[in-house]
C-alpha cells in the first residue's frame, strides 16, 4: 500500500492492525511506538489525579462567582442599562421624560410612525427610561419587528424592578409570543476560567486518544456577521460551559479506531469513497478501505454518528472515564479557542497554511486528511478543528437556536432523525465556488452547522471525542493495558 509522504513500515503494519490479529502477531510498529510515547507521557505527568481534582473544585468556584455576579438575564440587563446612569443630569433626565410623554401620547393616538422616533430620542438621552423602552417595543411589535420588540420590552421588564412603569403594565403575553431578546453580552469577549497548575492533557491508555483539557468558560455561540449565509441557523447567543471538558487533541486516528475494532469485532460497512474527483457509494467500503491511502496516525474516515458513539462507549468501558460524542456548544467553544467575533480562530478568512482544505495549502493535492500536527493548533491546543474531516456531534438537529441549552449540554429535542456535523473537511474549497457548490468555504467557519442523517458515511467524515475530566472511579494503575 502506498502512502503519500509517509513511512513504508507504518502502512505495511496497518494490514496486521486493522485485521484484528495484532495480538497474535505481536504489537505493530504503531502500537509499539504508542506504548513508548504513553510511558514517557505518564512519567511527565505525576500527581495528575490531584491536579484534576483541584481543577474541578477551583473551576466550580469561579463559575459560581460569575453566576452570582451576573444573576439572571433580567438583572444583568438592568445592570447594563443602569451603568453610568448616575452621571445623567436632572435637566437631561427631564428632557428624556418629556420626549417619552410625547411618544406615549402619539402611540395612544395610534401614531407609532411618530412615536417610534420620539421614543428613540428619549432613549438616546436616558436608556433607563422604562416607559420609553416599553413604548418603543410595543410600536415595533405592531410594525412586525419581533426581534426589536423583544429587546425593548425586555428592557422595560428588567427596569421595572427599579422604576414604576406609568404608561402600561409589562405585557407578559406579548413577551411570551416574541422571540428571545438579544443577549447584551453577545459582543463581550469570551471568559475563560483558567486554573493555575491545571492539567492540560489526559491520556488514559496507550492506544486511546490524547485528550486536551479545555477550561470552563463563557462565550458567544453562533455568528455575529449580519446577514450571514446561515443567519437563521447561527443566531448568536451566550453559552456557559460550566465544567472543564476534555476533547481529543486531534481527529481520532485509524490506529486508535483499529484498537477498538480489534477489541470488539465492530463492523461498519458501506461508504461514499472518493474516486476520480467525486464521491461514489461503495457498499463494501469502510474505514479500512475508504478509497484513499492512509496510515495509522492519520484520521479515520468513513465514520458515521453511530460509529463515533460506539467508539466513545468502548472508551468509557475500557477506562472508566465518561467518554462521549461532543455537544455542539462544547465543539464551537473548543474550536474558537477563546475568540468570539471572527469566523475562524485566526481571523475572518480561511487564508493559507491554517487548515487542510482544497486550496488552503499551496501545492497540496486534494483527496485525503492529514495527520495531527501538520498545521498549528488553536489557542486551546487542539489540532485540525477546521477542515481535515467532518466531526459528528451529539445534538439533535434544530434549524435555529431558539430554546437551545445555555449550559453546553446536548440538545436532545428537535429533529432527532438528524445529528449535528461540524468543521468541514479536506474536500471543502478555500475560495468561493460556483453557486450551489456544496464545497463552499463557509462550511469551514467556527459557527457553521449542519444536520445530517446519522447513518451516512463519507471518506470525508471522521470524529472527535469528548470526556469528563474527573478522575475515573476505580481506575488506578491502569497503565498502558
Amino acid at each position: 500500500m502506498a502512502r503519500i509522504g509517509g513511512i513504508g513500515w507504518v502502512a505495511a503494519a496497518l494490514a496486521v492492525a486493522v485485521a484484528g490479529t495484532a495480538q497474535a502477531a505481536g504489537p505493530s510498529p504503531w502500537q509499539a511506538e504508542r506504548a513508548r510515547q504513553f510511558a514517557r507521557w505518564q512519567a511527565a505527568h505525576p500527581g495528575l489525579p490531584a491536579r484534576v481534582a483541584a481543577l474541578e473544585v477551583r473551576s466550580a468556584a469561579l463559575v459560581a462567582a460569575r453566576k452570582a455576579e451576573v444573576g439572571d438575564q433580567y438583572r444583568y440587563i438592568r445592570k447594563r442599562l443602569l451603568a453610568g446612569a448616575d452621571s445623567l443630569t436632572a435637566a437631561r433626565r427631564a428632557e428624556a421624560a418629556r420626549l417619552t410623554n410625547d411618544g406615549l401620547a402619539l402611540a395612544k393616538a395610534g401614531d407609532c410612525a411618530g412615536a417610534g422616533p420620539t421614543f428613540r430620542q428619549a432613549l438616546a438621552i436616558d436608556r433607563t427610561n422604562a416607559d420609553a423602552n416599553l413604548g418603543l417595543g410595543q410600536c415595533l411589535a405592531k410594525a412586525g419587528d419581533r426581534d426589536g420588540a423583544a429587546t425593548y420590552i425586555t428592557n422595560a421588564a428588567a427596569l421595572n424592578a427599579e422604576q414604576t412603569v406609568s404608561a402600561n403594565q409589562i405585557p407578559m403575553m406579548t413577551l411570551q409570543q416574541l422571540p428571545p431578546p438579544a443577549d447584551p453580552r453577545l459582543t463581550d469577549p469570551a471568559i475563560i476560567y483558567r486554573v493555575a497548575g491545571a492539567p492540560t492533557e489526559l491520556w488514559d491508555f496507550a492506544q486511546g486518544p490524547v485528550m486536551t483539557v479545555i477550561p470552563a468558560g463563557e462565550f458567544t455561540m453562533g455568528s455575529l456577521s449580519a446577514g450571514g449565509v446561515n443567519a437563521r441557523s447561527e443566531t448568536p447567543h451566550r453559552v456557559l460551559i460550566e465544567k472543564p471538558v476534555a476533547i481529543s487533541r486531534g481527529d481520532v486516528t485509524r490506529g486508535e479506531f483499529a484498537a477498538f475494532v480489534a477489541a470488539t469485532g465492530y463492523t461498519a460497512k458501506g461508504c461514499y469513497t472518493f474516486q476520480s474527483g467525486a464521491f461514489a457509494w461503495d457498499p463494501q467500503a469502510d474505514w479500512r478501505r475508504p478509497g484513499i491511502d492512509q496510515a495509522d496516525d492519520e484520521p479515520v474516515v468513513c465514520i458515521n454518528y453511530f460509529d463515533a458513539q460506539a467508539y466513545a462507549d468502548w472508551l468509557s468501558k475500557r477506562t472508566g472515564r465518561a467518554y462521549r460524542v461532543p455537544t455542539e456548544a462544547e465543539w464551537e467553544y473548543a474550536v474558537r479557542g477563546g475568540t468570539t467575533t471572527t469566523d475562524y480562530y485566526w481571523g475572518e478568512t480561511v487564508g493559507l497554511g491554517h487548515a487542510n482544505c482544497d486550496g488552503c495549502t499551496p501545492g497540496k493535492p486534494i483527496g485525503k486528511p492529514t495527520r495531527a500536527g501538520t498545521f498549528p493548533p488553536n489557542q486551546f491546543g487542539l489540532y485540525d478543528t477546521v477542515g481535515d474531516v467532518w466531526k459528528w456531534l451529539d445534538d439533535c438537529w434544530n434549524d435555529t437556536y431558539y430554546g437551545a441549552p445555555a449550559d453546553g449540554s446536548a440538545w436532545k429535542s428537535g429533529n432527532c432523525l438528524l445529528r449535528g456535523r461540524r468543521g468541514g473537511s479536506w474536500f471543502n474549497l478555500s475560495a468561493p465556488p460556483t453557486p450551489g457548490d456544496p464545497r463552499a468555504p463557509y462550511r469551514l467557519r467556527s459557527a457553521a452547522r449542519f444536520g445530517s442523517l446519522p447513518n451516512i458515511r463519507y471518506a470525508s467524515y471522521g470524529m472527535r471525542v469528548a470526556a469528563d475530566v474527573a478522575e475515573p472511579v476505580g481506575r488506578r494503575g491502569a497503565g498502558g493495558r
